[in-house]
């Protein structure tokens, strides 16, 4: 066998040995990146979620108080001869803390609030994840010589996500529910 066929040979037998341990290399980080994304989506959701159930129980609790007040309104429009009378005036009382009794909304509205910020904080490092995985993806993607061989992988370089981003996006898609909002 002629020698330059043989390190032709050779030649192609490292580069092939060379995209194998690229692929096998960068597929994995490409799936870590993928993943953190769909974290990212998936918090984002949940996140949507409790905002609607927040503005629920918010407009709920606020027609409810509405209604409270106008009972109440309306109880003290009672003859002034009850509130005279001590035993009528404690029976009265007795009657409003009976049919007014504490509001339980505002303790799920509390709730949700905190499971919220809770929610924001794991979003946050979720982002950060997020990003991690891009940087160690990137680097490994544009370094010597893999970059050369990420061509024709379809392995692109990944970015960076900010954690508004996604908030952004949700505002252009959504321009009416925003406008409602405001």
């Amino acid at each position: 066998m002629p020698l330059p066929l043989l390190l032709l040979i050779l030649v192609g037998i490292v580069c092939l040995a060379l995209a194998w341990k690229t692929q096998n290399r960068l597929a994995p980080l490409r799936e870590r990146v993928d993943e953190a994304a769909s974290n990212i989506k998936t918090c984002t959701d949940k996140r949507n979620r409790l905002i609607k159930q927040l503005v629920d129980i918010a407009a709920a609790y606020a027609t409810h108080e509405r209604e409270v007040h106008r009972h109440i309104s309306a109880d003290f429009n009672t003859p002034a001869q009850i509130a005279l009378d001590p035993k009528g005036a404690i029976a009265y009382v007795t009657h409003l803390t009976n049919t007014f009794p504490q509001l339980r909304a505002d303790g799920t509205y509390l709730n949700l609030t905190r499971d919220l910020n809770v929610l924001e904080g794991e979003l946050q490092a979720k982002f950060e994840t997020h990003n991690a995985t891009v940087r160690e993806y990137n680097s490994v993607r544009l370094s010597f010589p893999t970059a050369f061989f990420c061509w024709g992988g379809g392995f692109e370089v990944a970015e960076y996500l900010d954690s508004t981003e996604p908030a952004q996006a949700q505002r252009e898609a959504n321009p009416e529910k925003q406008a409602g909002l405001t």
